[in-house]
């Protein structure tokens, strides 16, 4: 899960802080829809140790907001 999040955090990293193309700005938006439907798919497939992550509930998992939610979060 961890690798998940951190290739969530690149995905933003990337749309954000490099200049990108509108053909890779594109890819990275299709990225990041890829790694939203995976994150849906494996939401109730078990965990080594038994729950999945639904059952786990959300108070356990860490959403990772891009600083453009967090600048409207913080001025709106």
């Amino acid at each position: 899960m961890a690798q998940l999040l951190e290739a969530k955090t690149n995905l933003l990293r990337l749309r954000q802080n490099i200049p990108l193309a509108t053909s890779e700005l594109s890819a990275v938006e299709e990225g990041l829809t890829a790694y939203e439907q995976l994150l849906a798919k494996l939401a109730d497939v078990p965990t080594p140790a038994g729950p999945t992550p639904r059952q786990l509930g959300r108070e356990h998992l860490v959403q990772v907001e891009s600083s453009e939610q967090l600048t409207r979060y913080n001025h709106g």
